[in-house]
């Protein structure tokens, strides 16, 4: 893959822009890249933040579920145990 002649600190500012509700076209009409390339740069330095929200998910279902265990009746945990 080439390199980008922008640095990441350019492109995660580019994309704080957007967000906070600039115009797609005008912030790369700034930058001199296309609007593919901005979609491209979101897609690839939003990723990170889906992959930690989906381990905190997947890391509160199984609290709940070794909590759900330890709270159930003892009997109930032989069982399951046994299973």
């Amino acid at each position: 893959m080439r390199k980008s002649r922008l640095s990441a600190e350019q492109i995660s500012t580019a994309l704080r822009q957007v967000e906070s509700g600039a115009p797609v076209a005008e912030v790369t009409r700034k930058l001199g890249v296309s609007e593919k390339t901005y979609y491209l740069w979101k897609k690839q330095y939003a990723q990170p933040k889906l992959q930690k929200s989906r381990c905190f998910a997947s890391a509160t279902d199984a609290t709940s579920i070794f909590l759900s265990d330890l709270l159930s009746p003892a009997d109930e945990r032989r069982s399951h145990r046994n299973a």
